[in-house]
């Protein structure tokens, strides 16, 4: 008793040598912390489409004031209402629009706090008050994104940004007195000066209770006692603990508090009452400590007042050696024994009169993943009808029998192995606790009611952190893993309408029957460039139709892998499936410009290589660019129309006629103009399958009007490679003066003129050799002047 005496005045002197008077809510000693934010903002078209921030919260926060603007990149863009979540520890689980969860998946109670703001540019103050020292998430959401599939680069592209100032109001830690555990404090009270006194204890880790006794006040004695989980501006104003005095001491108890977290004392008394001095100590409860040893389960009373449960030792945590460098979203909590192994799963007996509990540790990264937990019952002959009760609860010892905050789990035991399971999406860092309890009943008995448990049911216990769900998202869906605000988290990207946290939410997917006509539409679609390519071939057209092959086959894989995802058919990498696609269509524009083009053979041969380099740079660089895309095709029409000119202006007469600028050119240019302005002006992500297939259908379509009729031909009928139609050269030749009337210029389809036979060539001409056989000209060479000779 001495000896605590000494210690107590010891303790007491040096409170009063410290100043220990409490601090109060109006005391200037306030400071203030002063954070900002600038993110860019995403339109909301999967689970991962948020920007992420999180705020670092100092100890003995009053509150927190958010000064949130939302602006965009023009003001003529359209007005965006943007909805900002915050949680404390771990990010906000939120139905953000209204999606479900998973079955089996614990998603808490208790309402995330939110705020709309709209990127008007006016400004938004939110206050968020009752905040622990830690991690603060903010998570901002925009809303889904037009449905209309637009061009980049045609129209106004519009970017949102989110601008968050935060000042934290606290008070400074040597300003609030700490107390400690089993060790009395004295504060001094009354006058004018001590009217509310505020002091700060911890709970310490695994407490199931902590309870605070007041001592050495006189009746009736002045206090009035309060009790905070977490400072406010407000707080004074809320009603006080239940702290009956009897005989100068009353006690208040805070019943499962959360671990490991600042709890405040507030201390108020009369400004009138003449300054005294209470006595202040902090005592806290235990479960029995239970220790794991060849299976069999022992326990011991703790130094302080036993309740009714058990705490074996903490979880251990390991990451699989498959499990991805870097990452602890595979880890798996393990039960280690006194000879240093491990247990994959908590394998033990559950007793009906005390709870058994285990905690585990989560940290700030590991937020960003899902805390799968599975309860196992092996098949077991019992006597009694038997069932094993799983409480799973955060920052706080759970009573598997009055599971109130945490998430339940019951699993009967019979001839038959069960098994039940839970998954934690973002689940809070820090303490986690699993507590478990039995209850039996006659196999008589109707009345079902609970009797003592003759022999106790055996269970196994494992628990683990993994991406999404389970790693995965299902059938109709991908894991994937993201990075904001230094935080690495993981999150589903759906497939054909499919949402939600494991892409399980199908009140907006398409059905099956529509999955498939899109697939059949956009791959089918592509066999309209078989006629372009049978008559690119059969006009002796080679690299043209080897482009439009080349086009046909990307186009349809292309699709075949983006299209349905469930069915899905990728023979290579969906990348390279992509270049293909955009590059050939890009490279079929491109060649039927030059077919129709009037240049030599040598220069057309450079503009091939020449736009095929361009257009492969331009795809790599941006495919999606409406730059990339429009300057081959503007390029290839310059083309031909300046070789048209010239080809015209030759001639002293329209190129080509009438005729084929009327019944072929335009009604090509008219089924590729179609095209372009289907494909960039009218798809959405509704009619993507029809609008785009028409787009190849009508594309495809252009090519039979737009192709060249077949390259001139010998009368022998061998290959002349001299283009009648488009004139791809133009060969200096000289003839004879005699077959000058034989002569005929040739139209722009490429067959010569309704001619009478021409004479037979004089003996002695070249190639004449006197065979009356051999008709018509003969080019010759001669050293007198070049003529053009245009076929």
């Amino acid at each position: 008793m001495k000896l605590i005496s000494y210690g107590a005045l010891a303790f007491m002197a040096y409170l009063l040598a410290a100043g220990f008077h409490g601090s109060r809510s109006d005391s200037p000693l306030e400071e203030l912390m002063e954070v900002k934010f600038h993110r860019t903002l995403f339109d909301y078209k999967m689970y991962a489409a948020i920007t992420l921030e999180r705020l670092d919260v100092p100890e003995h926060t009053v509150e927190a004031n958010l000064t949130i603007n939302v602006h965009s990149s023009s003001d003529s863009c359209p007005i965006k209402k943007v909805k900002i979540f915050a949680n404390q520890f771990g990010l906000p689980v939120v139905s953000r629009r209204g999606e479900s969860f998973p079955n089996h998946t614990f998603v808490p109670k208790d309402p995330v706090l939110n705020v709309t703001a709209s990127s008007n540019n006016e400004t938004v103050t939110w206050v968020l008050s009752n905040l622990k020292a830690g991690q603060l998430f903010l998570m901002a959401v925009m809303p889904r994104p037009d449905p209309r599939i637009k061009q980049q680069g045609l129209g106004q592209s519009c970017d949102y940004f989110l601008n968050i100032q935060a000042k934290l109001l606290h008070y400074p830690e040597e300003n609030i007195p700490v107390l400690s555990q089993g060790l009395p404090g004295f504060v001094s009270l009354g006058g004018d000066v001590h009217t509310q006194t505020l002091l700060s204890f911890r709970v310490p880790r695994d407490a199931v209770s902590t309870t605070i006794e007041i001592q050495e006040c006189d009746e009736p004695c002045p206090v009035k006692v309060s009790v905070w989980g977490a400072l406010s501006p407000d707080m004074w104003d809320f009603g006080y603990a239940p702290c009956v005095w009897r005989q100068g001491s009353c006690t208040v108890e805070v019943m499962s508090p959360m671990v490991d977290k600042t709890y405040y004392l507030g201390l108020t008394t009369n400004a009138s009452h003449p300054p005294f001095m209470v006595q202040v100590s902090l005592v806290s409860s235990y479960c029995k400590k239970g220790e794991e040893s060849n299976g069999e389960l022992t326990s011991w009373n703790s130094s302080v007042s036993p309740v009714s449960c058990q705490m074996l030792p903490r979880l251990g945590r390991k990451t699989p050696a498959a499990a991805e460098e870097g990452s602890n979203f595979y880890d798996h909590f393990l039960l280690w024994n006194k000879n240093q192994s491990s247990h994959s799963s908590v394998n033990l007996e559950v007793s009906d009169k005390i709870s058994t509990v285990v905690g585990f540790d989560l940290r700030t990264t590991d937020t960003g993943s899902s805390l799968k937990v599975k309860l196992h019952t092996p098949r077991q002959k019992l006597p009694d009808l038997s069932e094993v009760i799983l409480c799973l609860s955060s920052h706080k010892v759970p009573n598997a029998s009055q599971c109130h905050e945490g998430h339940v789990m019951t699993s009967a035991v019979g001839s038959k192995a069960a098994e039940e399971h839970v998954s934690v999406p973002y689940p809070e860092s820090g303490t986690w606790y699993v507590g478990l309890t039995s209850r039996c009943h006659h196999r008589n008995d109707s009345s079902n009611a609970t009797v003592p448990c003759q022999e106790l049911p055996k269970v196994n216990v494992s628990i683990q952190l993994s991406p999404c769900i389970d790693g995965n998202c299902g059938k109709q869906g991908t894991c994937k893993l993201y990075f904001g605000s230094d935080i690495l988290y993981s999150a589903c990207s759906c497939y054909d309408g499919w949402r939600g946290y494991g892409c399980n939410d199908g009140s907006g997917a398409s059905s099956e029957s529509s999955r498939n006509m899109a697939v059949y539409l956009l791959t089918l679609s592509n066999l309209g460039f078989l006629p372009g390519i049978v008559l690119a071939l059969y006009r002796r057209h080679f690299l043209e139709g080897l482009v439009y092959t080349y086009n046909m086959f990307f186009s349809t894989f292309y699709h075949a892998c983006d299209t349905d995802h469930v069915y899905s058919l990728c023979i290579m990498p969906y990348n390279a499936l992509s270049f293909g696609d955009f590059f050939a269509s890009l490279l079929s524009f491109w060649v039927t410009l030059l077919a129709m083009a009037r240049i030599p053979t040598g220069v057309r041969s450079f503009f091939h290589m020449l736009g095929a380099l361009f257009i492969s740079v331009g795809e790599v660089y941006n495919r999606h660019g409406l730059l990339e895309q429009l300057l081959p095709i503007l390029g290839g029409v310059v083309i031909v129309v300046v070789s048209w000119g010239v080809q015209s202006y030759r001639l002293k007469h329209l190129f080509p006629s009438r005729r084929r600028l009327m019944f072929f050119i335009a009604p090509g240019v008219l089924l590729a103009s179609l095209g372009l302005i289907f494909n960039l002006a009218l798809e959405t992500t509704e009619n993507y399958k029809y609008i785009h297939s028409v787009w190849h259908l009508l594309v495809s379509g252009s090519i039979v009007f737009l192709l060249p009729p077949r390259r001139g031909q010998k009368r022998d009928g061998s290959s002349e490679f001299l283009s009648v139609q488009s004139g791809d050269i133009t060969r200096p030749s000289l003839i004879d003066d005699a077959a000058q009337p034989n002569i005929h210029s040739a139209d722009d389809t490429g067959l010569l003129s309704d001619t009478p036979s021409p004479p037979a060539t004089p003996n002695g001409a070249v190639g004449g050799g006197g065979n009356s056989r051999d008709r018509g000209f003969k080019l010759m060479s001669r050293p007198r002047g070049n003529r053009n000779l245009v076929l």
